[in-house]
């Protein structure tokens, strides 16, 4: 079996690409691809001639086995441009054509994962909680674009005879998110605690979302990927608890024990923050939910990890 995982230096990724670990380690192409930041022809060209190499190098290192790609990869966030959001589109693209040019589907005995967005794809959907059985509704470019590439690899395995498993992914919270994205609520309440910084919320605090700390995820992806024998599963990645705003606030002060400083202020991204994206799975996993990390733990390990930062320096 060899596993690659696309992306594995972000948050989601190095968490799948740790869990993979436990059972061997995962196969990496020798150079990083070059991915696109802007729409540029030329920038573009080299994004899609490193996904080549990339994959025409994984060909070689499969040598007929059993084989697993895991896309994690992807920059966009709900208020994207479409500019931003049309490179990872191209990028999933020519991830497909690749693997089919470099006859990857062959021997039928692929799977492939791809990291898509319950928020974004349920964001305008009917009677919360969502399950893999609730219709995707998303009122965001950023949503339609999870669903065009959903679309796109659902396709690709059904032509080429590749197993797809789609993980329709709550909000993620762990220690490596990228503070420089417009994302991350946790994180971004820890360090405002951690720095005396007025933190602005520009949703109301009666929101509810589904916060899945990021090592749970990733053991339900791989468990979900390891246990999938269809040619399509889809699979709703989240925890057995649907939390308000409030609650989280209220859980981060009493693991700071510091009041948060904060104000509220609607802005126009709001309208794309729809109140209530409770979610549930109907999908059975090896990975039980008891096992799951506590809020305040999760929290409490990103407070751990930013006062670290904090104290060598090198907290933004």
């Amino acid at each position: 079996m060899i596993n690659w995982v696309i992306g594995s230096h972000g948050l989601l990724g190095s968490s799948v690409n740790d869990e993979l670990n436990k059972f061997g380690t995962p196969w990496q192409p020798s150079f990083r691809i070059n991915w696109a930041a802007t729409s540029d022809h030329a920038v573009i060209a080299t994004m899609e001639k490193s996904i080549d190499l990339a994959v025409e190098e994984f060909a070689r290192a499969q040598n007929g086995q059993d084989w697993n790609i895991f896309w994690c990869a992807g920059i966009g966030v709900v208020n994207s441009p479409n500019e931003l959001l049309e490179l990872e589109v191209i990028a999933a693209a020519r991830l497909c054509s690749s693997l089919a040019k470099f006859n990857l589907p062959v021997s039928g005995r692929g799977k492939m994962f791809f990291a898509s967005s319950a928020g974004g794809v349920y964001a305008g959907s009917l009677y919360p909680p969502f399950t893999e059985s609730s219709s995707p509704m998303p009122i965001s470019n950023y949503g339609r674009q999870k669903l065009r590439i959903e679309e796109l690899f659902t396709g690709f395995g059904a032509t080429h005879n590749v197993k797809i498993v789609v993980g329709r992914i709550a909000n993620l919270y762990g220690v490596k998110q990228n503070r420089r994205k417009q994302q991350g609520l946790i994180t971004n309440l820890v360090q405002s605690s951690l720095t005396n910084t007025l933190l602005n919320i520009y949703v109301p605090l009666s929101t509810v979302r589904n916060y899945i700390y990021t090592s749970d995820a990733a053991k339900k992806i791989v468990s979900q990927v390891s246990e999938s024998n269809e040619s399509l599963r889809l699979a709703v990645i989240c925890s057995d608890r649907n939390l308000s705003l409030s609650s989280i606030l209220r859980h981060t002060q009493e693991v700071t024990r510091k009041k948060l400083l904060y104000f509220q202020s609607l802005q126009e991204a709001s309208s794309l923050q729809p109140i209530d994206l409770r979610l549930a799975t109907e999908s059975t996993s090896l990975f039980s939910s008891n096992l799951e990390t506590p809020i305040v733990v999760g929290i409490n390990n990103i407070r751990l990890h930013l006062f670290e930062s904090l104290q060598r320096g090198v907290l933004v």
